[in-house]
């Protein structure tokens, strides 16, 4: 074999294998090995405790913001209360009451961002008598001011004819005030039952009833004109029997349309038009409304055919029509129908800003603009009251023209009030009389 090179230290003296310098240069290695393992294993475990605090801290939950709930106002316990009242009310009077399912209705509530909740309904009402349905509505025990009942609507019900009635509810649990429709009325007319022995009047036979005796020497003079002519023949035949100057507006396109002009002309009434127009809400519009958006041929021909549904009529005023009124250009072709004819023009004032009166005047027609409705609140008391506020009208001017409706309480509250008028001074006259 050959003999192993020894290593030489720098002074030529060489070094014995497994020296203590080699020993020591071995010793660093090993130490540097360590040192690597060690920090190692510290980086870990430092490291993976420090990311796992990092996860639990990220595992915590987040703090939740807190859910907004909106408002709602849910009318519907309260209106369904009010429905039952309503059907209580009129099986007490004997009507029959049919209703259907209620459906649920729901709004954006703009003044909180909620919600509006309430339900609505049909109730087919059949009658046994003669029902005051404003009357009836407003003894509904808490309801003051808050439910109202629409003037009647010609509508059918499975094809048979029958009065509607919308039912409102207003309120006002914020600074808006909400109305919501929260019944429909169908209202069949009553079927009267001669008594035994007796014949049955024909339906268009006018009823025995005292003519017309004006007492003329009062110092001022008041015309009621009575609205909605042709939708109740019994409440017609109580102003007939007055035996008074009054003027009946008939509407056309009613049930007793063609009776209530008949009876009337019969009775001594002054006979009128009652002309159905266009209103601001757009809501609960009779058949053959005038419309602002048609045009003049069509208001003209509109306007024709209703007045030949009531011949005899001597002069027109509007049923609604609080948008209608206030449109020069839709009321321009129906006056100028009035003045061809000439008849005179009753502005029934359902509108501070309605020219039709104003508008007539330029034209060179008769005019005059109703003063008071009476019976806009329906019961006696209130109706005997106004008719004293009309009378104190007439004395202080002169003379007052004010509107009622074929209405029982109206009817019976005039029938009571006229001795009273008169003996103060006030002499019932025709509509006729005090346009100008």
């Amino acid at each position: 074999m050959a003999q192993q090179r020894k290593r030489r230290r720098p002074d030529g003296r060489s070094h014995p294998k497994g020296s203590f310098t080699q020993r020591r240069r071995g010793f660093s290695l090993w130490g540097i090995l360590l040192f690597i393992v060690v920090a190692c294993g510290a980086w870990w475990y430092f490291g993976m405790h420090d990311s796992n605090q990092v996860g639990e801290e990220k595992a915590k939950p987040l703090p939740q913001k807190p859910k907004v709930t909106q408002s709602i106002a849910d009318y519907r316990p309260a209106i369904d209360n009010l429905a039952t009242r309503l059907v209580a009310k009129l099986e007490a009077e004997g009507a029959k009451v049919e209703g259907e399912t209620p459906v649920k209705k729901e709004v954006k509530w703009e003044e909180t961002g909620g919600r509006i909740r309430w339900s609505a309904r049909n109730l087919i009402v059949t009658p046994r008598r003669s029902l005051d349905l404003p009357q009836l509505i407003e003894a509904l025990p808490d309801t003051a001011g808050k439910v109202t009942l629409s003037e009647a609507h010609q509508d059918t019900w499975h094809e048979d004819a029958v009065e509607r009635y919308e039912v409102t509810l207003k309120d006002r649990p914020k600074q808006d005030e909400i109305t919501m429709i929260i019944a429909h009325l169908y209202v069949y007319p009553v079927k009267e039952t001669p008594a035994a022995g007796t014949a049955k009047q024909p339906a268009d036979a006018p009823p025995k009833t005292p003519k017309v005796t004006p007492r003329a020497g009062g110092t001022a003079k008041l015309a009621i004109l009575i609205d909605d002519a042709g939708t109740d023949l019994e409440s017609q035949a109580v102003y007939a029997s007055i035996g008074r100057p009054f003027s009946l507006a008939v509407m056309p396109n009613m049930a007793h349309t063609g009776a209530a002009a008949a009876q009337a002309a019969e009775q001594g009434f002054e006979i009128m038009l009652h002309l159905p127009m266009e209103s601001v809400s757009g809501s609960g519009m009779e058949a053959g409304t005038l419309l602002t958006t048609m045009s003049a041929a069509d208001l003209a021909g509109r306007t024709e055919a209703a007045l030949a549904q009531v011949p005899g009529a001597v002069g027109v005023n509007n049923h609604q029509g609080s948008k209608f009124t206030a449109t020069r250009g839709a009321m321009l072709p129906v006056l100028q129908i009035l003045r061809d004819r000439g008849l005179f023009y009753v502005d029934s004032a359902t509108s501070a800003d309605s020219i039709g009166s104003s508008l007539a005047g330029e034209m060179g027609i008769a005019t005059r603009r109703n003063e008071l409705f009476i019976d806009n609140d329906s019961s006696i008391a209130a109706i005997c009251e106004r008719l004293r506020q009309a009378a104190a009208m007439a004395q202080r001017d002169g003379s007052a023209l004010v509107i009622g409706h074929c209405r029982p309480n109206t009817a019976e509250a005039v029938r009571q009030m006229v001795p009273e008028l008169e003996a103060h001074g006030i002499e019932l006259v025709y509509v006729s009389q005090l346009v100008g």
